[in-house]
């Protein structure tokens, strides 16, 4: 398998933080949200992610 360098995780969980992490992305990025409006949720999920794991 050839290497690219780019490292991957098959950690549990870890498909579920990328998802938030690119739901709030995307929010700020067509601005459907500020980056103050997105923090709040954005750290909550991920806490509650964290917690769960």
């Amino acid at each position: 398998m050839r290497d690219t360098g780019r490292q991957t995780s098959n950690a549990a969980g870890a498909s579920d933080l990328e998802a938030i992490i690119k739901r709030h992305t995307e929010e700020v990025l067509f601005d459907r949200e500020t980056p103050e409006q997105a923090a709040k949720p954005f750290i909550t999920e991920l806490q509650a992610e964290i917690d769960g794991a």
